[in-house]
Formats: structure tokens, sequence, C-alpha cells
């Protein structure tokens, strides 16, 4: 540590610092202040202040040997410190007799401590590359800039600029530095992996009831085996603990001992409290609490780039350790975390969280903010009760040796951990699996799972029994890999036994077709109260087992007002435990469906029509869910719809689920609570100046992300209107003149407008897409006497020998029948077109589409009791018979219009909803749309009039709403343009009018 660290030590008492110390006497009330200019040979007082951390920390030691008659604070002084090696507390350096010793800081974060060195002598190469040799360079791996981490990060990563970036060549050090001249910025190499060390000497002698408050903690290093920028580069499948798994591992997040590394780093320590200071840029961790660890606390905190976590709890896993009884194990649990901001956290790992607890327990985490985090806001995972008895034993040996036959998969008799500890169907692993009983309230949570898939904001694994989340806000996530990849926010997983999940309020997230709010995969596991408001997602949850048992489970009064497309995936059937059923939803009940587009549109069919008749059809069968409604769950909503907030979800006093049972959450304790030091504006904000990624998002409507770009939710541009909204940026006294963004372009799509059976249709080009033809003519109705709807099949009627000859009927619309059916547009019902109840029939639907370029295409083709396709004359598929399941033909069409011809035939029933709700008398024919100039022509095609759109404006840049002031209008295929000028801290909207843009990546104001 260098020598400009330095500390005022002034005793209360008459007796002189020194002396007590020299003496070995019991240390009085002191006071430890922190000024530059100290030496560790000094008195100790303020007006001759010591140097050093170790001095400090060895002169207390020293004191409290005999024992402490009062608490002592260290005041650690306005400055910046340069901690290149761990400063190490351990059990001599605790305090005891019920008093505690804090480290305080001084006001405002003005105490800087770098984990790390500072690097000067820089040599200029040219106007933007400068030079350092630096001793040891290739061992360390963060650099700073000005208590800015330098590039090398996933979200803190511009590379339209050098600014920043760095490289190394020997001991040569090469830097783009972000401000010059470089002699005046304070640049600085992590060489600590970790900073300050709290740890007792063994189980026995514990480190504690120390305090460190008020602290800014700037970076650390992080250990050269964890692989840069690899996706899964925080689980550890080689060497652990010296013994080699082969490759094969037990169970999640198990890592490596050297990859186990915070700012702050706690082992065999109680009683340690890090409360409002900020912990940036930590290589690893902010906080890592490592194996034996207990009642220790983290409030009020700022926790920002953390490369993996933010704080990491990592008890004993099942069967390590030196203990003789499962009770012993049990060492890492009942910590606080309260009242913190966890932001930006997972540079380095895809799988980062603001929290992770491994088996550790009987925690409590509450009134804290988490936003913008690679995979988690908070996470609980452990080993999978089922598969501890069928790996433990066997996983340790080469796949030669194992005998297949003998691993069991449940009550292996032949393992045991410790005292003779089996896990059994009954015990669920409850006492083997330590991530039990934890308490997570009250929490906002964000744009997590930012650069992950299979999505959790809270997630459990293994965990343990009893963990309980309550009152959460999980808000404002969009399925960040394939849009059709799995998507939970409360994540339920395997082997996640008597979990209860209540009165949490989850709200405009958005996926794909396995896009669920919350997942439901384990015993006695309860779902009550919950809110799941203003999402666009496939079912509200996922309910049922998949390698661990899973049942009577309970998903009763809770509250679905969102766009979804089923009440939820499962929850049907039984499974067997203890030789009995057990039923996989033991009850729903009470609970309120209401459809409800994202936009708060009108809530219509087809999608509540469809949801209003799976309510129905659960009231009438009088099972699971037989006394649930489908109703507006009439909220209080005190926002515009863009602007919804958790406390928008209050229901008015006569609201159906309060009639229900409904428990309303308080809306007050959700979030930061009152005496949270730091502004959260300004840790959620940025300088309008600076670059900021597009996937740094507050809200977004309906676009994605992938790859940290906005996207289309399909290959097609941007969808007109859409919008991305950033909260909080700063233009200060109006300095900006220009908004500048990195945009990938795409023309906009041609149209045409043609007539069709007396309608004047606007067709639009179609371009990269796997769809259904939307637009047909409908021939009327054929029948012959004495002939069922099969036997028509292969009768030649009048469209199949002169299509001029039949009467045809335009359809550009969705069709509903008289029974409320909606068909989405591209499903025709040949029966619907022609006024329905018509049976042993047959008919054809007509279409033409364009195609820029000759080529091979495909077709899936759906349908109801038999369909035939011709194209261009040609008939490229035929069959009779159900066509539920999807069938594909290939084919080549030529350049120019290509004719298709469709059949479909009908069997002896009438009308009714029967296939997938569209009857017995329909089909739907999709087909891929290649790249650009494909159009569709009901029928035949006519005189077609194209028109070129206009580009126009890209991106609108408006202040505080979609629609709201207008600074700003980026043209097409352009890369700038003039912002009128605008001060202070604004939240902007960039709204994209047309399809014009195929991807956003970042923006800034200049």
């Amino acid at each position: 540590m260098k020598n400009d660290l330095r500390f005022i030590i002034r005793s209360r008492d008459l007796i002189s610092c020194l002396a007590v110390l020299a003496l070995h006497q019991t240390l009085p009330a002191v006071e430890i202040y922190v000024a530059p200019g100290g030496k560790d040979g000094n008195s100790g007082t303020q007006q001759s202040p010591l140097g050093t951390i170790e001095a400090a920390r060895d002169a207390v030691r020293k004191g409290i040997a005999t024992g402490m008659k009062e608490d002592i604070t260290v005041h650690l002084g306005a400055g910046t410190y340069f901690i290149e090696q761990p400063v190490e507390f351990d059990d001599r350096d605790s305090g005891r007799d019920g008093h505690t010793i804090t480290y305080q800081g001084a006001p405002g974060l003005a105490t800087r401590i770098y984990g790390g060195k500072r690097i000067t002598e820089w040599k200029k190469l040219n106007d933007g590359t400068y030079e350092a040799v630096v001793p040891g360079l290739q061992d360390h791996y963060m650099l700073y800039e000005n208590e800015q981490s330098a590039n090398g990060g996933i979200f803190h990563t511009f590379q339209n600029s050098p600014a920043g970036d760095w490289q190394k060549a020997g001991d040569k050090l090469i830097y783009h530095p972000r401000n010059l001249p470089i002699e005046n910025q304070l640049m600085v190499l992590g060489t600590a992996k970790d900073v300050i060390v709290i740890k007792g000497r063994s189980m026995q002698q514990i480190a504690g009831n120390l305090v460190f408050d008020g602290l800014y903690m700037l970076g650390s290093d992080f250990a050269p085996e964890w692989k840069k920028g690899d996706s899964y580069a925080s689980n550890w499948d080689g060497e652990y603990d010296g013994k080699p798994w082969g490759g094969k591992t037990l169970g999640d997040s198990v890592i490596a001992p050297d990859m186990r590394h915070g700012q702050f780093y706690l082992e065999n320590a109680r009683n340690v409290t890090v409360r409002n200071s900020k912990l940036y840029g930590a290589g690893f961790m902010g906080v890592m609490f490592n194996r034996w660890a207990q009642e220790c606390r983290v409030e009020n905190c700022w926790i920002e780039l953390a490369g993996c976590n933010g704080l990491f709890f990592m008890g004993w896993e099942c069967g390590r350790g030196p203990f003789k009884t499962v009770a012993e194990s049990y060492v890492n649990k009942k910590h606080v975390v309260r009242n913190n901001v966890f932001y930006d956290i997972g540079r380095f790992s895809n799988y980062g969280a603001g929290m992770y607890f491994n088996f550790s327990g009987d925690n409590l985490v509450e009134h804290n903010v988490f936003h913008g985090i690679t995979h988690y806001g908070v996470t609980l995972k452990g080993w999978r009760p089922k598969m501890i008895n069928i790996l433990y034993k066997y996983a340790l040996l080469p796949d030669g040796e194992r005998k297949p036959d003998q691993e069991k998969e449940f009550d292996a008799p032949d393992v045991k951990f410790y005292d003779g500890y089996v896990v059994t169907e009954a015990n669920q692993g409850a006492e083997l699996l330590h991530s039990r009983n934890n308490i997570i309230r009250y929490n906002d949570m964000s744009q997590i799972a930012r650069s992950g898939d299979d999505m959790g904001m809270i997630s459990m694994w293994g965990a343990g029994t009893g963990n309980v989340w309550e009152y959460n806000a999980c808000h404002d996530g969009t399925n960040t890999s394939g849009w059709e990849h799995w998507l939970h926010v409360l994540f339920n997983d395997d082997g996640s036994h008597q979990a209860a999940v209540r009165g949490n309020i989850i709200y405009w997230i958005t996926g794909g077709g396995r896009s669920r709010a919350i997942m439901a995969k384990g015993n006695d596991q309860l779902n009550l109260y919950n809110i799941i408001a203003d999402c666009d997602l496939s079912a509200a949850a996922t309910i049922g087992p998949f390698v661990e048992a899973a049942h009577d489970m309970v998903w009763s009064n809770n509250i679905v007002a969102s766009q979804i497309g089923a009440l939820y995936d499962g929850g049907g059937g039984t499974e067997m435990a203890g030789g009995k059923p057990h039923p996989i939803l033991k009850a729903a009940a009470k609970n309120l469906y209401f459809y409800q587009p994202l936009d708060r549109s009108e809530a219509a069919a087809p999608g509540a029509e469809n949801l209003k008749s799976q309510v129905a059809g659960r009231i009438q069968a009088k099972g699971l869910d037989g006394d649930s409604v489908y109703a507006d769950p009439m909220f209080d909503r005190k926002r515009p719809w863009w602007d919804s907030q958790y406390t928008d979800y209050l229901l008015k006093a006569e609201s159906p689920a309060l009639k229900l049972g409904f428990k309303q959450t308080d809306m007050a304790k959700i979030g930061l609570q009152q005496g949270y030091p730091f502004d959260l504006a300004k840790i959620l904000g940025h300088p309008a100046g600076k670059t900021r990624l597009a996937a740094d998002f507050t809200r977004i409507f309906k676009n994605r992300i992938t790859n940290q770009q906005v996207r289309s939710r399909g290959d097609a541009p941007l969808y007109r209107n859409s919008w991305v909204r950033y909260d909080g940026l700063d233009f200060g006294t109006g300095q900006y003149k220009e908004f500048q963004a990195l945009v990938e372009w795409t023309p906009p799509a041609l149209t045409f407008e043609t007539t069709s059976g007396g309608k004047t249709i606007k067709a639009r080009e179609y371009r990269d897409a796997f769809t259904p033809i939307p637009y047909w003519e409908v021939s009327q109705i054929y029948t012959q006497p004495g002939k069922k709807g099969p036997a028509l099949f292969d009768l030649e009627f009048a469209p199949e020998k002169d299509l001029k000859s039949a009467k045809w009927k335009t359809v550009t619309e969705e069709l509903v029948s008289r029974a409320t059916v909606r068909h989405p547009l591209g499903v025709i019902n040949c029966d619907v077109v022609n006024g329905e109840n018509h049976s042993n029939s047959a008919a054809y639907m007509r279409a033409n589409l364009y195609f820029r370029n000759a080529r091979d295409s495909e077709l899936e083709i759906r349908g109801a009791h038999g369909v035939k396709v011709w194209v261009n004359g040609k008939l490229v598929f035929s069959q009779l018979g159900n066509l539920a399941t999807s069938k594909r033909a290939n084919f080549p069409v030529k350049q120019g219009w290509n004719e298709y011809l469709v059949k479909v035939v009908q069997d002896a029933q009438p009308w009714k909803p029967a296939m997938n709700g569209y009857g017995n008398f329909w089909a739907s024919i999709t087909t891929y749309y290649p790249g650009e100039g494909t159009f569709v022509v009901p029928g035949g095609p006519g005189k077609e009039v194209f028109i070129q759109p206009d580009a126009g404006t890209a991106i609108e840049v408006r202040l505080g709403a979609p629609d709201g002031k207008l600074i700003g209008k980026l043209p097409f295929k352009q890369q700038t343009c003039p912002i009128e000028k605008t001060t202070g801290r604004q939240n902007i909207f960039l709204v994209f009018p047309k399809e014009n843009i195929q991807s956003l990546t970042w923006f800034r104001c200049q």
C-alpha cells in the first residue's frame, strides 16, 4: 500500500494513543481520522496522523487485545487511496465485549479507495495514444480513468470510438485516454482481486463486529482463470478444491476458489456491516461472503458495474467441508440486504446477478432496486434434491468405472452425507439444501436478463424449502435472446419446494411463444395475490414438473390483465409421491383474468374472445378455476398507458378482484425507503453527451432487444410508431446541439394499390418473413348430390377448369363466425365466407404472389378435412384428412406473378368451432417471403399501382412522452440531426414513425 494513505488517531482519553498501545492497556473510546501527510510513526492524533490502513489496524489490534469498553470509530478522510494488495482484518481486529469498530468515510463519498496502483509517467505516441511502462502488467486486467472503467466490459463498451480502449505489449500499457492532458487524469491499474478482507483465522476464531460506512470503493482486478467475455465464465467445470471432477458438475454455480473475490471479501465472519457506500467496477463481486459468514448486513449502498455479481453468498455444498453433521454444514446464513441499488451488474458474465445465494439461507432481502443486470436480480441456488442421490457418488468416477444400474434415482441407501443423511421424497433435502427460508420482499426490479436466456428477475433452482418471494415489483423486461426462447420473470425452477410467491406485481414484460410471468415447478408451492398486468406473454404461468417432482401447487387469487394467449401452461394431471397420486395443481380458484393489450386499446377479439372462452370453459367444467372470473380488474390508473408504475395497480373499491378476496400489496413499501443517501435519478441517469447503448432502456414498446440492439420482434424493420424510452438524460445548460445514432437502415417497403371484388386493396411489400398468405378470393360452395365431403376431393369443379367461371368473394380482413369465433388474417374458412351451415361441400381460394426473382419456394399447409394446392397450374400438395399439424411442400416459382389455387373440402358436419376453434372447412397457407420484392394480390393480378414511399424521418427525439415535445428529427440514412436547445434532466423517447430502420445500436448528443 502506498504511503499516501493516512489516518489520524485522536484519543478522547487524556492518555495519548501511543502510550496506550505501548502499555497494551484496554483502548478507551477513540476516533481515527484520515488526512494527507500522515506517517506511521506519528502519535495518531488529528494533528499527527498515522500513514497507512495497516498501521491504524495494528494500533486498534494492540489496544483492544485485552478488551473494549466503548465503540471505536476510524475516520478515513477525504482523498484518493490506492490499495495494491488486500488490507486484511481477522478476529484480532474485531469488535468485542458488545462493542463495534467502524471505518468511516468522509461525507459525500469523498473517501475514494482504488483496488490498484496509479499509473504515471506517460509517453505520448501520437495525438490520441499514450504509453506507460508498468511492471507486472500482464498479470492484471482492469483499468480505470477518473473513476470510470476503461473499455472492456459488456455494457460500458462503445467501439464506435477508440477513447478508453487499451492494450498490453509486454510491460507497456498503450491507452487512448478519454480526457487530456493525460498527466492530469487519474489512471489506475487494478491489481487487488480483494481490496478489504475480513477473515477469521478459523471457523472458531471469527472476525466481526466491524462496520464500513460511507466509502467509495473503485475497482478490483479479476483472476486470469476467468475467460474474459465468456458467456458462462462464472460457472466452473474444471478443478474444484483440488479434486478433479472431469467436467462433471453436481450443480449449477460451483465456482473455482480463485474466482471468489470481492471489493469486500468475508469469510469466517459475523456481524460485518457495509453501509452508505458506493462499490463500483469490481472485477468479480462487490461483496463476497464465502463459506462461514453469518448475520452480516449490506444497506444503503450503491453497487454498480460488478464483473459477475453485486453480492455473492457461497456456503458449503452438499457433503463438502470439515463437518460431521448436516447441521454443522449450515454456516452461511441470516444476512440482511436492505435499501440498496444494484445497477449494471454482470459485465463479464451472462449469468450475473444483483445477489446470488448458493447454499445460503434465512436471509432477508428487502427494499432494494435492481436495474440493468445480465441474468438475475436475486437467485437462490443449490442442487436438485433428486439428482443429489443419483450423482453424488458416481460423478466423481471416470466414465469407465461408473455403474449405471447402481445409480438409483431416489432413496439411494449407499449415498449418505455427514451423519448418514439421505435425501428422500419426504424430507426433500430440506436440511441439506441450505438456500432455504429466504425472504425476498418489497424490491423493485427492471431490465433484468439483458444478455441472457431463460430469464428470471427472481430465480431459484434446487435451493431448498420455505423461500418466500412477496410484494416485489418486476417490470420492464424483454426476451433478449430468441423471441421464442423461454422467458419467466419469477422463476421457481426444479427442486424449489414449499415456496410462497405472493403479492408480486409483474408488468410491462414482453416475450414470444414461451414467455410466462411465473414458473412453478416445486412441491407444495403457493402462488397467491399476484398481479400480472400490461404484459405481452403467451401465458400467465408455466405449472408442472420437469426433472424434479412438482405437485400439490396452488394458483389462486391472482389478477392477470395482460395480452396473453392462455391462462397457464400445464397444471393438469398427477404424479406419484409416497406411493400415491398427487395432483400437479392442487387448487386454482378465485383468479381474475382480463385480456388487456399493452397500449390499453380496446380489449377486443381475437385475444379477448379466446381468453374469455377459456375462463368460461373452466367455469363450466367446475374444476380448477371453476369459480374464477373474466372481468376488468378496475385498476385506479393515474398515468398514461405508456407510463404505468406499480402504484398504478391499486384497485378501485368496486373491483371484482376484491370481491373474490384479493389482498392488495402495500405499494408504498416497494423499493427504496427513507434514508437512502444517494439520488436514484443520478445513479440511473446519464449525461446527454455520453454514449448510451440502445439496450439501456427504461421501457420499450413493440420492439425488443437483441445483442444489445433495438430490433423488431421478427426480421422486419422496427415497427411503425414503436418507441424506446430512456430516463434521466442530463442536458446540462443546453450545450448539446446535435443528436447522433448508430443505425442500420432498411429501404422503406413498397406498397401498391389495386382493386378486387370492387374493393380497393392497399398492400405492402413483404420481406424476410414466413407468414400466412393474407389476401384471398374465395369461390362459392360446390356440392354434388349423393356425394359426401371426402368424395368431392377428386372431383373437378369449375375453378379447376376455368377460374373466370366461378363467383369470387375478396377476403382481406379477419373473418368472424356467427359463433363469434375470430379467424386471424390468412386463416380462411370457406363456410364462413359463404354464409355458414354448409356440409359435404368443396370451395376454392385463389391468390397471386409477385416475386422479384425466380427461386425455390416453400409452403406450410394447415387446414381441416382436405386440402389441395396448385401453383401456376401444377399440383404441389394434396392431402385428405385432418391437417391440424402443419405439412410442408417445396416447389419453384418464377419471376413475376405466380398463381396459387387452393381447394378445400368439408366433411358431413356443418359449421361449428371444431378444429382450433376455426371449424371443419378452412385452410391457411404459409409461405416464405424472401428479401425484398414480394407482393400479394387476392385473385389474379390487375392494374397494380406501385408506390415508393417517402423515407422521411427515421427517428423522432421527443421529451417526456411518445407524443411529447419534438426536439429533433433524424432523416433516413443520416447519422446526425440538429436538436432544439434543451436543459436539465429529461426523459426522452426515441420514436420510429416509419419502417425504415433495421436496428439501433447506440445514441448520444453532442
